[in-house]
């Protein structure tokens, strides 16, 4: 195997580490450097792919070092970041009271994000159908979103009633389980990832850049959830609009042989 075949793996593995990096972190309560690994191990998941096929290094072992890397990434590393920063912010908390099951409840719900991450990318490692767009929320949209949130709590736009309404207990389970369920729902979503530069491909993309761009300059982090919106709006839209994004284009008549199992 010629070295240049090496290098998207080693890129892959740059996503996993920064992956591993942000576990650590949100371990000592460092929340803005958990999220920057996040951050990171993004681009690297984002370059991986197009650099394997400029260099024509494509193989099975990327495919299950990608998924693998990613269900660290943005799923148990993200998942880790709330359990933590649920844990951290008493704030989020106020309503409870004595009702300490209620605290339990939401630390629980946060490892739903690293369980249907998982489920979602063994779903996509065995659909032999390519499709133009993702089904159900990707999972670096998801990681990038959550990776955002120790940065939206720390700007004062919202002012305290704003963070005591949208940061109370039953808020953070309801976002812990609705984000989970978009990972596995057979909702359209624009891929982050478009694999055609044509026009026809990406004029959902540049609509949602050229309206997130300016929220971003304006409102910083502050502006993730909006964008976050705009993003499952737009992919619905386009969906609506041009159904044929729902059909698969090509199809994989002879499935991969199984795994070997251990043991």
């Amino acid at each position: 195997m010629s070295l240049k075949q090496h290098v998207p793996n080693v890129l892959t593995i740059c996503n996993l580490a920064f992956g591993l990096a942000s576990l650590a972190f949100s371990g000592f309560y460092d929340f803005r450097e958990a999220s920057y690994c996040i951050f990171i191990a993004s681009f690297f998941d984002l370059i991986d792919g197009g650099i394997a096929r400029f260099l024509r290094a494509e193989s099975a072992l990327g495919r299950e070092l990608d998924s693998m890397a990613d269900v660290v990434s943005f799923g148990v590393a993200p998942g880790l970041l709330l359990f933590f920063l649920s844990y951290d912010k008493a704030y989020m908390f106020r309503s409870m009271g004595d009702f300490q099951y209620e605290l339990y409840l939401v630390l629980s719900s946060s490892m739903l994000i690293p369980i249907f991450t998982a489920i979602r990318l063994a779903r996509f490692n065995i659909d032999v159908r390519k499709w133009r767009h993702f089904k159900g929320l990707p999972s670096p949209a998801n990681g990038l979103f959550i990776a955002t949130i120790p940065f939206v709590l720390d700007y004062q736009i919202y002012g305290e009633a704003a963070e005591s309404l949208v940061f109370n207990t039953y808020t953070v389970l309801t976002l812990n389980v609705l984000l989970s369920l978009l990972l596995v729902s057979p909702l359209p979503m624009l891929s982050l990832k478009p694999k055609d530069l044509r026009w026809l491909n990406i004029r959902f993309h540049v609509l949602l850049v050229v309206l997130s761009v300016p929220l971003a300059v304006v409102f910083g982090f502050a502006a993730s959830p909006v964008i976050f919106v705009l993003y499952l709006l737009i992919s619905q839209i386009e969906a609506l609009l041009y159904p044929d994004v729902l059909d698969h284009i090509q199809v994989v008549t002879k499935e991969p042989p199984p795994a070997p199992r251990e043991g």
